[in-house]
Order: structure tokens, then sequence, then C-alpha cells
């Protein structure tokens, strides 16, 4: 009961300062609406405790819902690697040449760094001349994905 009565005590003793140190105007009508929300609830929360709630739990069950970071990476890797998978069938589809995928992606930025293509085969032949796939993947990826040109790196095996 001591903790409870110190807690009104505070909040009043704090509601005298905010009242001094506020500014005037348009902004103090605010800065005073806050302060309320969060003196009400100092006030309330024992009150609602001797009722046999404990506030700290309703923390706890909050943070029950915070979900897991290595799953959300264990399912953005999975999306990383659909995608790679997406891109290099596209690229045989199109092109008829077998192609690995890399995507260097950095998820913190949301943005892909590059995409690096590894070609395995021979140079196709489009009735006797011969196709420029570096072109041809770049253009592809730029059509159907917008990926932009400077991110594509090509290599052959």
């Amino acid at each position: 009961m001591t903790g409870f009565i110190l807690a009104v005590i505070g909040v009043c003793a704090l509601g005298v300062l905010l009242d001094v140190l506020a500014p005037e105007g348009e902004i103090c009508k605010y800065v005073k609406g806050v302060f309320g929300i969060f003196a009400s609830i100092a006030i309330i929360s024992p009150v609602v405790g001797a009722f046999g709630v404990e506030t700290g739990k309703l923390w706890d069950d909050f943070n029950e819902y915070i979900p897991d970071k290595d799953y959300v990476d264990s399912v953005f890797e999975r999306r990383i690697e659909e995608y790679e998978s997406y891109i290099a069938g596209s690229i045989e589809d199109n092109l008829d040449i077998e192609c690995l995928v890399n995507i260097d992606y950095v998820q913190s930025r949301g943005e892909i760094n590059a995409i690096t293509l590894i070609f395995d085969g021979s140079v196709i032949l489009d009735e006797g001349e011969r196709i420029n796939i570096l072109e041809k993947a770049e253009e592809l990826l730029l059509k159907e994905e917008n990926i932009k040109a400077e991110k594509v790196i090509c290599v052959w095996r």
C-alpha cells in the first residue's frame, strides 16, 4: 500500500514539475494530455493488481508474439533460394543454357547488391549467328524482374 501512495505522490510531483516546465501555447495541452495518460496508467496499475491481475504478465504475453529472429532469417533464406531457382529456370527456358544463380542480398536494406549468373555449356548459335548470352540474360532480367544490368555478373565455367 505504501508503494501505491508513493507512486501517487510521485505522479503528482511530476505533474507540478511538468506544469512549471511545459511551454505555453498549443503544444502545452498535448504534453499535458500525454502525461495524463501515463499518470492514469501509473495510478490504475496498482489498483488492477489488487484484484489479482498481474500487470507484468501482460507484457510477458505480449513478448510471446514477437517473432523469432532465427525463424524469420530461415524463411528469408528460403525465399532467396526460391527466387534464385526461378531466375535460373527463366534463363534456361528462354536462352536454352544451364545457369546457376547466386543472389547477393542485404536483408537490412531490402536491396539486391548483385546477381551472379554462372553459365554451363557452350555458346548458343541462332541460325549460324553467335548470340551474346550476357546481353540476352541482362535483357531478360531487366524485362521480367526489373533488375538493372549493372547488378548482373556473368561467369562461365
